[in-house]
């Protein structure tokens, strides 16, 4: 499952939808989860003219009903989840100062609450907490963008 597998809309590829291509090329069926569906339709577009099994889910995974419809749809279709790629964060431009609450509120949401979401809901229920899911969280969700200097 890769979270972000529509990442980049139109003909470029980021990180989410090139993530989601090479598990298909080497073999994984691929949930492709995303917010906009019309740009995970594309990954999937790419994935079957290669060859490769994947399937749309739309869903806003801050939200804890669509991110376990996600794992039950993966379940459903492919018959487990055993590699969860959550492609899912943002970076606020500007700096403390000029940073809103609610703009802050959602970088938390999207970027650590979705990982703690896939950890505490996938991850560790499989096995009774023995890792059965390889989980990637991807890093560079989480970086520092440097604010303009005087």
């Amino acid at each position: 499952m890769v979270t972000g597998a529509g990442s980049t809309p139109g003909p470029g590829v980021g990180t989410g939808k090139a993530t989601a291509i090479v598990l298909a090329q080497a073999g994984a069926s691929v949930l492709l989860v995303d917010i906009h569906p019309e740009r995970a339709a594309e990954t999937l577009e790419v994935i079957e003219k290669d060859g490769g099994t994947a399937a749309v889910f739309a869903g806003d995974m801050t939200s804890s009903t669509d991110a376990e419809g996600a794992v039950r749809a993966a379940a459903d279709r492919f018959g487990s989840v055993d590699i969860l790629v959550n492609n899912i964060g943002v970076a606020i431009a500007g700096t403390v100062a000029d940073t809103s609450e609610a703009d802050w509120d959602r970088s938390l949401a999207l970027s650590l609450r979705t990982a703690f979401r896939w950890i505490t809901g996938v991850v560790l229920p499989v096995d009774g907490g023995v890792p059965g899911v390889t989980p990637l969280i991807m890093a560079d969700r989480l970086r520092a963008v440097p604010a303009p200097s005087a």
